[in-house]
């Protein structure tokens, strides 16, 4: 035992895979793999100070930059640490497959035992799509679309939360989330309904207006004050030619005139504005719930199932 963790701990020391070049590296190449080897370093300080977290991007970014056997082996590492045991597991099978095309065998054997040593760990998500759903339905998770080929097929994820949805033209889009428990073997299943057509309900038609309402009775009242804000001024133009109450001249005359007709119309917008706004009250009283997708969750056993139901909108 003794001696297989000292294996374990020398295959994932380093990355001598990536020294093994053919052809004089540009400029630009070096760069890259220093910038790799020192992504790697610092990843490999935050795992001996526990911050996984932290250094589980820098390993996936440093074999992003100059790919080799030994970072996929210390990310596969770090993301089993954190507990994202499908990804750990798929990072050890592909460390596994790339350690035996280049004849690393010692590595390969280490990267097949780790990953098999999570397989009985893993928690599976089916998604299930019902016959007669359109071929051009989309269902996605967390944003990433899945393929025909694996709908129905308790695919390995990292426990957690997912956003399911499916989407296709002239249908209402359904989505739900699905809870997927660390339960070592369990498998979630997740039904998608056919999907309905797509039409307007009374809530989406009633907030429609309410919103339409509520903005015109807004622009109305304050129109309504721009008014008679200037009714008032032309009321106050017109008393340096007016003597004794109405006695005007001409240009006294004019402004009196202006003043009711601008009176007249901040009356009749703040009496709209009002009744406008009364209208708005009473249709955001009235307007249905908004009632959030159904979502059922249980938690599988190790042998069982667990199905999670969503809902339309």
């Amino acid at each position: 035992m003794v001696g297989f963790v000292t294996a374990i701990l020398c295959v994932m020391s380093g990355r001598p895979d990536t020294a093994l070049a053919q052809t004089r590296p540009s400029s630009q190449e070096y760069e890259r793999r220093a910038a790799a080897e020192a992504l790697f370093d610092e990843a490999k300080a935050l795992m001996s100070a526990q911050r996984f977290t932290e250094a589980c991007p820098k390993f996936a970014a440093s074999q992003a930059m100059d790919p080799a056997v030994g970072t996929m082996l210390n990310l596969g590492d770090c993301l089993e640490k954190l507990g994202r045991t499908a990804s750990a597991w798929a990072e050890f099978r592909a460390a596994a497959a790339a350690a035996r095309t280049k004849g690393q065998t010692e590595r390969a054997e280490v990267a097949r035992k780790r990953a098999d040593a999570i397989e009985p760990r893993l928690v599976r998500l089916s998604v299930v799509v019902p016959d007669g759903t359109s071929e051009n339905v989309d269902i996605r998770k967390n944003g990433t679309s899945l393929t025909r080929g694996s709908w129905g097929v308790a695919l390995p994820v990292d426990p957690g939360r997912y956003v399911i949805d499916a989407r296709v033209s002239g249908k209402q889009v359904y989505r739900t989330e699905v809870d997927v428990p660390d339960n070592p073997g369990s498998i979630i299943t997740l039904a998608i309904p056919l999907l309905s057509d797509s039409t307007l309900t009374r809530r989406q038609v009633q907030r429609g207006f309410t919103i339409t309402f509520g903005a015109l009775s807004i622009a109305s009242l304050v129109t309504g004050g721009v008014l008679g804000a200037a009714a008032i001024a032309r009321q106050s133009q017109s008393t340096g030619h007016c003597i004794e109450g109405n006695l005007c001249d001409a240009t006294g005359v004019a402004y009196r005139q202006d003043a009711l007709a601008l009176g007249n119309g901040s009356t009749a917008l703040f009496a709209t504005g009002a009744a406008l706004g009364i209208g708005t009250l009473i249709l955001h009283l009235t307007t249905p719930p908004n009632i959030p997708p159904t979502k059922i969750g249980f938690g599988a056993m190790s042998s069982g199932a667990g199905l999670i139901v969503g809902g339309a909108f």
